[in-house]
């Protein structure tokens, strides 16, 4: 964190409800959700509990499995990426309400909108990112993995994805007896948000970061 102004607190905290809001249109398409957001939804389905909430739990873990990885090298820093899920969580939670009575009717529509997710979530993950503030615990987690044993960040981030999807899909099965949230929409997101993500990069990348400086 270097350098916080008003301009980069702003930037942070519209680039979460972005990316809360990409999520919560995904989860409207009934297409399937995107890998990182699998798991707290699986558990979410599962227990009964809001998803909002149930992000803020799962983050909270992330940073629990953090520490596990890096141990000593683990800093109280890290510990700032809770609030930031709580962040996020609320963040999910309002999104999801300003979205309750939206119908999304006919295939065409549903694809159209699961496009749109994907560039709501690539846009809010740069938006955020760009501040330098506090990483989502997610990014946390796989950053720590990364530097821990010295893996590619994209390699981690992939298998983290992955990983993401089994469990989410075996709690489901497991306690539901069907998957949920695990469709054609939740490949399609994994293999087009980094993507779209490195676009945005490149056309905006410098710009952005010479505003907020």
């Amino acid at each position: 964190m270097e350098n916080i102004n008003t301009k980069k607190i702003l930037f942070y905290l519209f680039g979460q409800f972005i990316l809360a809001l990409g999520i919560s249109l995904s989860i409207k398409t009934d297409l399937g959700v995107s890998p990182v957001s699998s798991v707290p939804y699986a558990f979410s389905n599962v227990t009964g509990m809001e998803l909002g909430n149930m992000t803020i739990l799962v983050h909270t873990v992330y940073v629990f499995f953090q520490y596990l990885v890096l141990r000593k090298d683990f800093k109280l820093s890290n510990f700032l990426q809770i609030l930031v899920g709580v962040l996020f969580g609320k963040c999910v939670t309002l999104t999801n309400l300003i979205l309750k009575n939206v119908a999304l009717n006919g295939l065409v529509l549903r694809y159209a909108m699961l496009g749109l997710s994907i560039l709501l979530i690539a846009v809010g993950l740069k938006m955020y990112m760009w501040t330098d503030i506090a990483p989502q615990a997610t990014d946390g987690l796989v950053n720590a993995i990364s530097q821990k044993y010295q893996i590619a960040f994209s390699t981690v981030k992939n298998y983290f994805d992955i990983c993401s999807v089994i469990v989410s899909a075996a709690v489901s099965l497991i306690f539901l007896g069907k998957i949920l949230g695990i469709r054609e929409g939740t490949v399609i997101a994994a293999l087009l948000v980094g993507r779209v993500a490195h676009v945005i990069e490149k056309y905006s990348g410098e710009k952005a970061k010479a505003f907020l400086a």
